[in-house]
């Protein structure tokens, strides 16, 4: 397998499952899971990079649709994604379906009303339950429950954030944050 970090793909998962990504294939087109010791955990054919969100679950497009794994490498929820978020902290993913639909499902795949949460609709969040996005005349990040827990007192966030030694680090205007 060729090493994720030369194309610039993450090792280490954000869920902290001690797993590392390889890939195969030209260009690396093929990602799996090994554990520490070598041993493949998940053979490598995902199409896109595997991060695990809080809950455990993995997203992975193969032949084109999206899925879920767990740590164990087993499909959870089987590739039926046209695309798929990672799931959030209130154990929720959006996912698109082959119908064009957009929905939330649950970690057993089971689509899920989420009409009484307006901002469910409007941000799009990452694997440790943060949203970036504008809700309510707010610019800022947001976690699972919709409330603001950082105002970029209306300048633009960079949309890619990331998790790094427990802090979140995004830029904005001419600014890297950290913070909690």
């Amino acid at each position: 397998p060729g090493d994720p970090s030369d194309e610039g793909l993450p090792v280490w998962d954000a869920g902290q499952t001690g797993l590392i990504m390889v890939a195969t294939g030209e260009f690396y087109a093929h990602l799996g899971l090994v554990n520490r010791q070598g041993t493949v955990v998940y053979a490598p054919k995902s199409e896109e990079g595997i991060e695990f969100s809080s809950g455990g679950l993995a997203m992975v497009r193969v032949n084109g649709l999206c899925g879920y794994i767990n740590s164990s490498g087993d499909t959870v929820i089987a590739p039926q994604f046209l695309w798929a978020e990672k799931f959030n902290d209130s154990h929720l993913a959006r996912v698109g379906l082959i119908n064009g639909e957009t929905v939330y499902i649950d970690e057993k795949g089971t689509a899920v009303d989420v009409s009484g949460s307006r901002y469910f609709d409007t941000l799009t969040y990452n694997g440790q339950g943060i949203a970036y996005g504008e809700f309510a005349g707010i610019t800022g990040l947001y976690d699972s429950t919709g409330t603001c827990v950082f105002d970029s007192q209306g300048q633009s966030l960079d949309r890619y954030w990331y998790f790094i030694n427990g802090l979140y680090q995004f830029s904005y205007t001419d600014k890297t944050v950290y913070t909690d």
